[in-house]
């Protein structure tokens, strides 16, 4: 969990919000409007009777007019007219020039058409004019979501499919939707639908659950990435501990052991090269501040001058990398007895430099670079030198 929190809170997962915050203003400022939108949708364009043979002595009429000598049919056309916009389709909106309706084509209207509507209002105040091929609609207003249907009988040739078309102008209505059969916008696009039909805060609802569900679908696979990832690394972690506590099997078959060899077999088993190699860098500065400590002291150099001096060149952990692994490696040591004293009387036990080697050399580990760490050693000698010369000599002032 500590590690999807870090990733949570990385500058990526922050400006991931930062740009969705910003394009859900861009898109509330500059593509978001409200607006209605009259969608016409053919539920049915279907014939009455559908007799595919002659049957003798059967014949179909309407109006007593003979349907079959006349090859002539009857349909049903149904459709739903309904606001799918986001604002209300107000009486002033309609064109009284252009009154809307739907024109009929390779058939006539031969019966009122009937209406339901969704609600009171639309069912008292939406009339229809009923034409040859035409019908129209008195203008109404027509809040969001609602919707009436519409049902026309037509009779036309029975070879030719009546065909159904939206008439008339709308202010703030590129055009009236038609979708269905013989619709030349049969469907809506995947744009058109997507910001079609809702009031703002459901497009920001919306954004909200989708950024979640987003959000939440990345952190699973992330989870479920580490989960692998863990495991794998489990099996491969367990495969090289057990080449390694078999190179110590036979380490140990060819040398004589004591506790420090103990110790550093222990480390190598349960935490690899790369921790012994952490663990000889650290052993090799400090054995070099030991060296240097006996040295000066050989030398009549009094406690009180050397301690501050090594105390700079050995800052509290003497290591090769970082004052981390450095202060890691003291507290174990310390722990498993094999680094004691304090201030400038403070020692590892003794061989630790020789048993280090013997084992990297069988492991065939490479500890370091041997250019790098004596040109370390060399700068760091000189500086001691230097700082224990120019207090001696503020000393004898």
């Amino acid at each position: 969990m500590q590690r999807i929190w870090i990733w949570v809170k990385s500058p990526g997962v922050m400006a991931a919000v930062a740009i969705f915050s910003i394009a859900l203003a861009v898109y509330q400022g500059f593509f978001y409007e409200r607006k209605p939108e009259l969608t016409v949708k053919i539920d049915a364009l279907s014939p009455v009777f559908d007799i595919h043979q002659p049957v003798g002595g059967l014949s179909v009429s309407y109006s007593g007019e003979d349907l079959r000598s006349a090859k002539k049919a009857l349909w049903v056309f149904k459709a739903t007219i309904s606001n799918t916009g986001n604002a209300e389709l107000k009486k002033g909106d309609y064109d009284e020039k252009a009154p809307w309706g739907l024109d009929v084509l390779n058939a006539q209207v031969v019966d009122h058409p009937t209406l339901v509507t969704s609600n009171a209002y639309l069912e008292k105040n939406l009339l229809i004019e009923a034409g040859k091929n035409s019908i129209k609609f008195s203008p109404v207003i027509f809040e969001p979501g609602d919707s009436a249907e519409i049902t026309l009988l037509l009779l036309g040739p029975e070879a030719v499919k009546p065909e159904v078309r939206v008439a008339g102008k709308i202010a703030g209505i590129k055009s009236i939707l038609l979708v269905g059969p013989n619709s030349p916008e049969d469907g809506l696009s995947v744009w058109r639908q997507a910001i079609r039909g809702d009031s703002f805060w459901v497009h920001l609802v919306r954004g909200v659950v989708y950024f979640i569900l987003t959000f939440a679908i990345l952190i699973l696979l992330i989870v479920s990435s580490l989960g692998v990832s863990s495991a794998v690394d489990s099996l491969k972690e367990k495969r090289h501990k057990a080449e390694r506590q078999a190179r110590i099997r036979e380490y140990r078959r060819h040398s004589e052991l004591g506790k420090v060899s103990r110790y550093l077999m222990d480390v190598y088993m349960d935490k690899g090269a790369d921790e012994f190699t952490r663990l000889a860098r650290a052993v090799e500065d400090r054995l070099e501040r030991e060296a240097t400590i006996a040295r000066l002291q050989e030398s009549a150099v009094p406690n009180e001058v050397i301690q501050p001096v090594i105390d700079r060149a050995y800052p509290t952990s003497p290591h090769f990398f970082n004052s981390y692994f450095g202060e890691r490696i003291d507290k174990e040591l310390r722990t498993a007895k094999l680094l004691e004293g304090d201030q400038l009387d403070e020692k590892l036990a003794k061989g630790f430099g020789d048993a280090i080697k013997d084992l990297a050399e069988f492991l065939k580990i490479d500890l370091k670079k041997r250019d790098v760490y004596e040109e370390r050693v060399m700068v760091r000698q000189a500086m001691i030198e230097n700082e224990v010369r120019d207090a001696e000599e503020l000393k004898a002032r």
